[in-house]
């Protein structure tokens, strides 16, 4: 009795062990394998590591293997079979093994190069729809005036019928208002008193017994570094 309960022992251990997938799987085992067509060693390893081998026909089509000969664990075994070739393997559960192809995506790290971004959140102005005639240094000392008064004199856009010493001294100006023989600015013949004139921003004060108009030939062009004239909507210079 005593004899049975050790065999008895030994028998149930055995199959725990049988039952183990890990170690049932590093089991070595005899292969002989051909080199030759892939599809045919797979399934020559399926039938010789009693193990079932999933794979696309297309994946193995036209592919070749050197063989194996000799006794090895199967995950062993298939690594070599597969070596050359751009497959992979993997043990979906214990006895079942799936075939697929390597993604090169995984196995190499992309390197991104630097970028260096550089802005500003400072909107500027947008595109003008308007023309601007824009007189520089340059121009200035080109046309050799005394005053921005006769420099703009020159502008076919600035009518000269009002708002100037001779038409206050011929009695044209019917407005009366130009007792001081000051020079205004008369865009596009809509009157002096229409055209604003800013001086760095900032607005003439009003000339003449009314006050209607800024004296543009107050201001000498020498000390004047550039002329911007905005010809059309709220005109400006």
């Amino acid at each position: 009795m005593k004899r049975l309960s050790l065999v008895s022992a030994s028998a149930i251990a055995a199959c725990l062990f049988a039952a183990s997938p890990p170690a049932c799987a590093q089991e070595t085992r005899a292969f002989n394998i051909p080199a030759g067509s892939l599809r045919d060693a797979l399934n020559l390893f399926a039938a010789q590591s009693d193990q079932q081998i999933l794979f696309s026909g297309d994946l193995v089509a036209g592919r070749r293997t050197a063989g194996l000969s000799g006794a090895y664990a199967p995950s062993v075994a298939l690594d070599r079979l597969l070596a050359g070739t751009d497959l992979v393997w993997k043990e979906t559960r214990p006895g079942v093994i799936f075939l697929g192809a390597a993604d090169a995506a995984t196995d190499e790290v992309t390197r991104l190069e630097e970028v260096i971004v550089t802005g500003s959140l400072l909107r500027g102005s947008g595109p003008l729809s308007s023309p601007v005639v824009v007189l520089d240094r340059d121009a200035l000392d080109r046309r050799g005036r005394a005053t921005v008064a006769d420099v703009l004199a020159d502008l076919p856009q600035n009518y000269a019928g009002s708002g100037t010493p001779a038409a206050a001294l011929g009695f044209v100006d019917s407005s009366g208002g130009n007792s001081a023989l000051a020079t205004g600015i008369n865009l596009r013949g809509l009157g002096v008193g229409s055209t604003l004139t800013l001086v760095n921003g900032r607005r003439l004060a009003g000339t003449g017994s009314r006050g209607a108009f800024a004296d543009a030939s107050a201001l000498p062009s020498a000390a004047v570094t550039r002329v911007d004239v905005l010809l059309d909507g709220a005109s400006a210079l």
